[in-house]
């Protein structure tokens, strides 16, 4: 039997144009996209991927999608009459079965038509499935229809020695298929060469077969690696959807398999759901403009869950992916969160991480970056808000101040401009401030260690309700000073803590002189993290 040839099937136009979520986004698709979908942890990804590999309509992520098809009839059914093998009357290639007689007369039918489409030209990868791969399978002679990717893969030597030879410049192993006549069994080792096993006496054959081992018991890395890459190359699907072929990978391997798979994806649409910046960064860096990424999230909405879509610039992100700042920060990371708290520094972050946990939130999806600065916080916000993520930001009191005195603004209202708020809404209180300091003489250095604490009571009142007006828009600006300034103890008096040369930074001291969960020190640490989290 010849085998079916991936490559044939560019004869027939098949792919998803259009998208549109349950909750009535959309997004729209070329027959060589990339499709990425990023999210926080159970918003739907792999249910999103299972409802498209089935072409379901009215999910609970997908609500349509739409196909597009090249001529249909003249093309699809020609092409399976010419393609496909038959075997006891039958159309039959790996889990696309269809009987001869009836495939004509059922393509008008809608039903039939979509199990036509779904079982010949979508492939859908998931977990189990890439483990399942290194099990042993039934050999097939030359002639046999193959009924899985193994056999498949078995009957195309060429696309065998592209598998293989990726594995090897990843994994520094090979993989072959070996056969007893029963069974086929995919094995590994280092310096297995197939291509020239034709030319290898018994003797040799059975020494390679002796020093290898089998595919099932190497390491779930690779066998989820091998079970990601088998569909590019014995599937003629032309959509190739994978639930997180990350899986088990090492960060760099990700990245490599990132790259890998526009490459060997061959000009047909893959959609691919990842929880790895890793897989991210080398689909971005070898995908270019075929790369769309959408970031999938679940809103309240008419009283069910419904999912929308997200579409990220792809230009914007490569942008992100690239700039020193956005890198310093790892902000490119809060596109698998569910919110992102944008802190002055790292200390803060982890601070503030560390507070939340003891008092029972799931930091998990929330992600705390450093912004390397108050003046800096600007530069990454906006791209966040472009993203679609939730940002809070979490500042010191003295985000109030003026630059310098020749200076019209300050870094408060570049913050608040960074988030796309109007800061003609707030320039009026932001002034009045600034009047009550010089009004009670305060410094700079009160203001810094104390906050609204450095206020006499009547004014301390006003302080309060300003950082409140700012809260209401997600800028939490601290009311007790800064970062340190939480620490307190019973008559609200700053503790003020020594630097530990061994420790290296203040909380790091505070860490471990404190119990987060329960020092009475840290009571306005606490409620000031449930408030952040609120």
């Amino acid at each position: 039997m010849e085998p079916v040839n991936k490559k044939k099937s560019r004869k027939v136009s098949f792919y998803f144009e259009k998208l549109e979520s349950s909750g009535g986004s959309e997004v729209e698709l070329s027959e060589d996209s990339i499709l990425v979908i990023v999210c926080a942890n159970n918003v739907g990804k792999s249910t999103f991927l299972r409802e498209l590999s089935q072409n379901q309509k009215d999910g609970v992520t997908i609500k349509e999608a739409k196909i597009h098809f090249s001529d249909e009839y003249q093309r699809v059914i020609p092409w399976i009459k010419k393609n496909i093998p038959q075997e006891s009357g039958s159309y039959k290639w790996l889990n696309f079965s269809y009987g001869a007689s009836s495939l004509d007369p059922n393509w008008s039918n809608a039903y039939n038509k979509v199990r036509i489409i779904n079982r010949l030209f979508i492939s859908y990868t998931d977990n189990e499935s890439k483990l399942r791969v290194s099990e042993e399978v039934e050999a097939i002679g030359p002639s046999s229809t193959p009924k899985n990717l193994v056999q498949a893969l078995w009957h195309d030597d060429n696309s065998f020695q592209e598998v293989s030879d990726i594995v090897e410049d990843i994994f520094k192993k090979r993989v072959d298929i070996y056969s007893n006549g029963k069974v086929f069994s995919l094995r590994t080792s280092t310096g297995i060469l197939s291509k020239h096993k034709k030319n290898l006496l018994r003797s040799d054959l059975r020494k390679l077969y002796e020093n290898s081992s089998l595919l099932k018991s190497e390491g779930d890395g690779l066998r989820s690696f091998f079970g990601s890459m088998i569909p590019f190359f014995a599937s003629p699907a032309l959509v190739l959807s994978i639930d997180e072929p990350e899986t088990f990978l090492h960060p760099p391997q990700a990245n490599r398999l990132g790259a890998i798979l526009p490459k060997i994806s061959d000009g047909r649409q893959l959609i691919v759901s990842t929880h790895s910046i890793h897989l991210l960064k080398g689909l971005l860096s070898s995908g270019g403009d075929r790369v769309k990424i959408i970031r999938l999230t679940r809103e309240h909405d008419g009283g069910e869950d419904v999912n929308k879509f997200n579409v990220i610039n792809t230009a914007e992100l490569l942008e992100i992916a690239s700039n020193p700042i956005h890198k310093y920060s790892d902000s490119l990371e809060s596109c698998f969160f569910e919110t992102t708290i944008v802190c002055e520094d790292y200390h803060d972050a982890n601070f503030f991480s560390a507070i939340a946990e003891s008092v029972g939130h799931n930091i998990h999806s929330h992600h705390f970056i450093s912004s390397g600065g108050k003046d800096r916080i600007h530069k990454i916000v906006p791209a966040l808000c472009r993203m679609g993520i939730p940002v809070k930001i979490v500042v010191d009191f003295d985000v109030i101040r003026m630059s310098n005195p020749s200076k019209t603004e300050c870094s408060l209202q570049k913050i608040v401009e960074s988030i796309g708020k109007e800061w003609s809404k707030y320039k009026d209180d932001h002034e009045n401030i600034l009047d009550l300091i010089d009004e009670e003489g305060l410094a700079w250095d009160a203001i810094k260690e104390d906050g609204a604490l450095a206020f006499s009571n009547g004014n301390r009142k006003k302080a309060l309700k300003f950082i409140k007006k700012f809260r209401a828009i997600g800028i939490y600006i601290i009311e007790v000073g800064e970062v340190e300034s939480l620490i307190r103890n019973d008559s609200n008096e700053r503790i003020y803590i020594r630097r530990n040369k061994k420790m290296g930074n203040i909380f790091e001291e505070i860490l471990h002189k404190y119990d987060l969960r329960s020092s009475k020190e840290l009571k306005i640490a606490r409620r000031y993290a449930n408030m952040i989290f609120r």
